[in-house]
C-alpha cells in the first residue's frame, strides 16, 4: 500500500516540476528578450548627445537661412527708405535659457558698429523694419486672409522719407503672390508716393465725417470691398471704399481715423 501512495504522489509532483521548468525557461527567455532590448536601448541613448548636436546644428542652419532672407529683406526696406547703402539689417538667432529660438535685430554700418533699432534715428528705423516683419507674417500666415492695418507705421518718418516708404511698401504688399490688402493710416502728405496709390482722405463738412477717395484699382475677388460706419464714436453714416494692395487713409487727428 504504501509503494503505491508514494508512487501515485511523485507523479502529480513531477507534473508540477515540468510545468515550473517551462515556466522558468519562458521566463529565462523573456530576461533574454528583455536584456537584448536594453541593450539596444542603451546603444541608442549611447547616441543621444550626438543625434542632439546634429540637430541643433541642422535647427541652427535652417534658422540662418530663414534669417539670413529676412536680413536682405529689411536691407533692402531700409536703404530704400533712408537712403543709407551704408547700413543693413542684421538679423542672429539664439537660444534662450528654456531652449527656445529667439531672433535679434541690428543695424549694422559698414564700420562694424551696431545700433539698436528701437533707438537708431529716433525711431525711423523700427518704423521700417517692423513694417516689414508685419508683411513677412501676414504673407506667410496659411489660414489667415492676407489683410493688414498699420496704423501710423511712418510716425517716425521725417516728411521727405514718407515718399520712398509709401512707395516700397507699396511694391512689396504687389510682390505678394497672394493678393495682399493693406490699410495705412496716417497724418502725411503721401501724394508724392507711387502715382497709382489708393487714397481715402477723411475730413469734415457741416459738422459730419466724409471721405474723398481715390481708388486707382478696384478690390480683388475674396478681397474687402468696403466699411462701412454708422453711428460710432465720431461716424454718423461714413462709407470707406477699399482698392487692391495699398490703401492710405489720410486725415486730421481725432477724425476718427483708427
Amino acid at each position: 500500500m504504501a509503494g503505491r501512495g508514494q508512487a501515485s504522489g511523485a507523479a502529480p509532483l513531477a507534473l508540477r516540476c515540468e510545468r515550473l521548468q517551462a515556466r522558468l525557461a519562458a521566463w529565462r527567455q523573456g530576461l533574454r528578450q528583455a536584456e537584448a532590448r536594453l541593450a539596444q536601448a542603451q546603444s541608442f541613448l549611447s547616441l543621444a548627445p550626438k543625434a542632439q548636436e546634429v540637430l541643433e546644428e541642422a535647427q541652427r542652419r535652417i534658422q540662418q537661412e530663414i534669417v539670413g532672407g529676412l536680413s536682405d529683406l529689411l536691407t533692402f526696406m531700409l536703404q530704400g527708405v533712408m537712403g543709407d547703402p551704408e547700413r543693413r539689417v542684421v538679423c542672429e538667432t539664439e537660444v534662450d535659457a528654456r531652449g527656445q529660438s529667439q531672433v535679434r535685430f541690428f543695424v549694422q554700418r559698414a564700420s562694424g558698429e551696431r545700433e539698436d533699432i528701437l533707438a537708431g534715428n529716433g525711431g525711423s528705423i523700427a518704423n521700417v523694419v517692423c513694417t516689414g516683419l508685419r508683411l513677412v507674417a501676414v504673407s506667410r500666415a496659411k489660414r489667415a486672409r492676407p489683410f493688414l492695418v498699420l496704423d501710423e507705421p511712418d510716425c517716425w518718418l521725417s516728411p521727405d522719407r514718407v515718399g520712398p516708404f509709401v512707395s516700397l511698401l507699396q511694391k512689396a504688399v504687389d510682390a505678394v503672390p497672394s493678393g495682399m490688402q493693406v490699410i495705412m493710416i496716417t497724418h502725411h502728405d503721401v501724394h508724392d508716393g507711387a502715382a497709382d496709390i489708393n487714397t481715402l482722405e477723411l475730413l469734415r463738412q457741416d459738422g459730419r465725417v466724409k471721405v474723398r477717395s481715390r481708388i486707382q484699382r478696384g478690390a480683388l475677388s475674396g478681397q474687402i470691398e468696403r466699411i462701412e460706419l454708422r453711428h460710432w464714436r465720431s461716424h454718423e453714416h461714413t462709407v470707406i471704399a477699399l482698392g487692391a494692395g495699398l490703401n492710405v487713409l489720410k486725415g486730421a487727428n481725432n477724425l476718427g481715423k483708427s
